[in-house]
C-alpha cells in the first residue's frame, strides 16, 4: 500500500516538473540579440502558451515576467506588469528579440512552454552575455565616488599621522625645558659648594685668608 502511494506521488510530481535545458548566447553591445527558446517542444503536443522571464542571478532566485503569448489562434503578445523594456516575440517561432542590447541585458532568461492537461511543461534557460560596452555614466559616477572616498581617507590618515608626530615632538621639547628649568631652580647642596680662598692683609697680625662659598 505504501509503495503504491509513493509511486503515485512520484508520478504526480513528475507530471508537473518541467524538463530544463540551457543555452548560451554571445552578443555585442548595441546589437539586436535574438534569444532562442531553449525549451524543446514534444512533437505532436499543442502547448498553450509561451512565456519569457528574466531570472535573477542572486539568491533568492526570482523570475520576473517579460512577455507571454498564447500559441492558439495566433494571439497577440502581452507584457507582464512592470516590464518596460522594448522586446518582441516572433510570430513564427518561440524566440525573443531584444533590440540594442547593453551590459544591463546580460543575465539569465527563462523560456517556458505551458503544456495541456496530461502533458509535461517544458522550460529552458538562456544565458545572454553582452560584451564591448563602454563604462556607463552610472558606473563612472560610482567609480568616481569610490576614488574620492579613498582619497579622503588617505588624506585624513596622513593628517592624523602628522598631528601625532608633532604632538610627540612638542611633548619631548616640553619635557626637556621642564627638566632644565627644574635643575636651575634647585637649591645647592653642600657637596656642590667649593671654597675659594682670597688673600687679605691684617695690620695686627700675619696674613689671613678670606673664604667665599660658591
Amino acid at each position: 500500500m505504501m509503495l503504491a502511494l509513493h509511486v503515485l506521488l512520484f508520478i504526480c510530481v513528475s507530471s508537473r516538473v518541467a524538463v530544463s535545458t540551457s543555452l548560451e548566447i554571445q552578443s555585442s553591445c548595441g546589437e539586436d540579440s535574438v534569444l532562442k527558446c531553449a525549451a524543446t517542444p514534444k512533437p505532436g503536443v499543442q502547448y498553450r502558451d509561451v512565456r519569457w522571464h528574466r531570472v535573477s542571478t542572486e539568491l533568492p532566485y526570482e523570475a520576473v515576467g517579460m512577455l507571454t503569448k498564447q500559441l492558439k489562434n495566433n494571439s497577440t503578445v502581452q507584457k507582464f506588469r512592470g516590464f518596460e523594456r522594448t522586446a518582441q516575440l516572433f510570430s513564427d517561432s518561440l524566440d525573443l528579440l531584444l533590440p540594442n542590447v547593453t551590459s544591463q541585458d546580460s543575465g539569465k532568461y527563462l523560456c517556458f512552454l505551458a503544456a495541456p492537461v496530461g502533458e509535461q511543461n517544458i522550460e529552458g534557460l538562456v544565458f545572454l552575455k553582452v560584451s564591448g560596452c563602454p563604462i556607463e555614466s552610472a558606473q563612472k559616477d560610482v567609480l568616481f565616488e569610490v576614488i574620492v572616498c579613498v582619497s579622503l581617507v588617505l588624506a585624513l590618515s596622513m593628517c592624523y599621522i602628522c598631528w601625532a608626530c608633532l604632538k610627540n615632538i612638542s611633548i619631548l621639547k616640553s619635557k626637556k625645558k621642564g627638566s632644565a628649568h627644574q635643575t636651575l631652580k634647585a637649591p645647592f647642596q653642600k657637596k656642590n659648594l667649593k671654597l675659594i680662598y682670597t688673600p687679605g692683609l691684617d695690620s695686627l697680625g700675619p696674613s689671613s685668608y678670606h673664604h667665599v662659598c660658591v
